[in-house]
């Protein structure tokens, strides 16, 4: 795990998932499908991706800490659905683990 993987939340299903890392750290590699934007600037642009602040958002970055720093910026601007999923690596295991679970159906 991070360094915050004490403080990680679970991944939130049927949300969006925000890379918070900078765009180089970004390009050499990352969730598929998620949305690159960084912790600096999540306050400033997150309205142009998710216009419903109930929608689940997944944070993540290399360790942890910025997306703990975005996930506070995120509830401060009132968004309420908000999980930091710690760094890349714990990210990556809690979608797969998520999407690897059977369904009931």
């Amino acid at each position: 795990m991070g360094i915050l993987g004490c403080c990680t939340d679970d991944y939130l299903p049927n949300g969006i998932i925000i890379d918070v890392r900078s765009k180089n750290e970004y390009d050499n590699g990352h969730v598929k499908d998620c949305i690159n934007i960084p912790h600096y600037e999540i306050g400033e642009k997150i309205a142009e991706y998710v216009k419903d602040k109930s929608t689940p958002i997944n944070v993540y970055c290399a360790a942890g800490s910025r997306a703990s720093s975005a996930k506070s910026t995120l509830l401060n601007m009132e968004y309420t659905n908000i999980a930091n999923l710690g760094g890349y690596s714990d990210a990556l295991k809690k979608i797969n683990n998520f999407n690897n679970i059977p369904k009931s159906e």
